[in-house]
């Protein structure tokens, strides 16, 4: 799965265990560059954000989940999925 399609109404980010809530979300176009921030989390007093830059580099998993380097995994979930 494309992280840029899963994005897709996304309304809360699953990060190793911690739901955020989704207060920015912006779909990356032609004109999207490296350092241009794609979302923005938060939960309690902790705060999420990934660039572009971010995104590109995760691998795709086939349960819909998506791994960074370095040992952080996330799903993107909606209102419904949480239900």
């Amino acid at each position: 799965m494309n992280m840029v399609y899963a994005l897709h109404g996304a309304e809360f980010v699953w990060v190793n265990g911690t739901i955020f809530r989704t207060d920015y979300l912006r779909i990356p176009d032609d004109e999207t560059t490296a350092d241009d921030v794609i979302l923005e989390g938060s939960h309690d007093n902790m705060r999420l954000m990934l660039t572009q830059s971010d995104i590109q580099k995760a691998k795709a998993h086939e349960d819909g989940s998506f791994e960074f380097g370095d040992g952080v995994f996330l799903r993107f979930l909606s209102s419904a999925s949480l239900h």
